[in-house]
């Protein structure tokens, strides 16, 4: 038994669906209100396809769902969204010290704005899903007691803890307060982590990391 009818539906218990109509074979899907709402899956010449043809223009395009929980979609636009791809942002929340015999420190983000999918663990650390692009953003704000207390700031991203040669430096530049900030596009293999490291040299007493004035935000490119 090949085909099996139901009142919930049709089965195709072995094998699958073969629909030709001309060039174009394909198979329809609609829902009780008939032509308003349907779909094709066809091929549109040498490539599969999936065919929208709702007649209403408030409806998405396309809806990638597992369960009842939409994980992509396309609107009549074009725009494409994907709710659950991970992506956070957080702030700092506390100040740091950095010493005169340039040791690298992590900073801390540590007041989390948001975490879709999990991948921040609220402190300072970004733990990629999956294999990937990633776009990473940071700022931190320094200040000294004078403007001798330094002589250059770093700031550079580290991946599960190794320096990958994309620092950022500040030269002293007569001020008492000074910013670094940095943009990154990184590869990231499932269960490699970003934090951000940095450190000063050069100076004559210790730098001071703002409470404030630190963001740290990232998320999963392509």
């Amino acid at each position: 038994k090949k085909l099996k009818t139901t009142s919930d539906g049709i089965t195709v218990e072995s094998g699958g669906i073969i629909a030709t109509k001309s060039s174009e074979g394909y198979v329809e899907v609609r829902d009780e209100r008939d032509a308003a709402y349907k779909a094709k899956f066809l091929m549109a010449g040498s490539a599969p396809a999936i065919r929208n043809e709702n007649t209403s223009t408030s409806d998405s395009t396309l809806t990638v769902q597992k369960g009842s929980n939409t994980k992509l979609l396309i609107d009549g636009s074009g725009n494409v969204t994907a709710p659950t791809t991970c992506r956070f942002w957080a702030k700092s929340g506390s100040s740091q010290t950095l010493n005169t015999n340039a040791t690298n420190y992590i900073r801390d983000f540590n007041n989390q704005q948001f975490d879709t999918g999990a991948c921040y663990d609220g402190t300072n650390k970004f733990t990629a899903p999956v294999d990937g692009y990633y776009h990473f953003g940071w700022h931190v704000m320094f200040e000294g007691a004078n403007i001798d207390d330094y002589g250059y700031l770093f700031c550079a991203p580290l991946i599960s803890g190794n320096d990958i040669s994309q620092e950022v430096m500040l030269q002293n530049g007569a001020a008492q307060y000074a910013s670094l900030t940095g943009s990154h596009l990184l590869y990231l293999t499932a269960n490699q982590y970003v934090q951000i490291r940095m450190r000063q040299s050069g100076g004559s007493g210790n730098v001071s990391v703002r409470s404030d004035q630190g963001y740290f935000w990232g998320y999963l490119a392509n």
